[in-house]
C-alpha cells in the first residue's frame, strides 16, 4: 500500500511539473530571448608586435626611441652599452665589434 501511494504521488508530481513547464519550453517566441555574451579579447597582431612602433607607446620612428631603452646592455646585436647621448639621425651599422651611425664610429 505504501508503494502504491508513493508511486501515485510521484506520478502526480511529475505530471504537474510537465504541465506547468510546457509553456516555458525552448524556442518560445513569447519569452525574452537571452543570449550569452561571448567574451573574446581580439588583438591586432600588427600593432601588438614588438617590431611595430605602435608597441612602443606611439613612438613613430626608430629615432624616437631613447638610448635609455638600450643602455641596459643587450641590444640583441652583441651586448653594446652606449656611453653618453646618442642621436640617431642616420643609418645604424653594426659590424663584429663596433657600432656606426652613418660613417661615424660610436663604439
Amino acid at each position: 500500500m505504501k508503494i502504491i501511494s508513493f508511486l501515485i504521488i510521484a506520478l502526480f508530481l511529475i505530471l504537474m511539473s510537465l504541465i506547468t513547464a510546457s509553456p516555458f519550453g525552448y524556442d518560445n517566441p513569447s519569452l525574452p530571448n537571452i543570449e550569452e555574451e561571448q567574451i573574446i579579447t581580439y588583438r591586432n597582431i600588427t600593432t601588438s608586435n614588438l617590431n611595430s612602433s605602435d608597441f612602443w607607446d606611439s613612438l613613430d620612428t626608430p629615432s624616437d626611441i631613447t638610448t635609455f631603452l638600450l643602455n641596459t646592455g643587450d641590444t640583441a646585436t652583441g651586448n653594446y652599452t652606449f656611453i653618453g647621448d646618442v642621436n640617431v639621425t642616420g643609418d645604424l651599422y653594426v659590424n663584429q665589434s663596433s657600432l656606426y651611425i652613418g660613417s661615424e664610429r660610436i663604439s
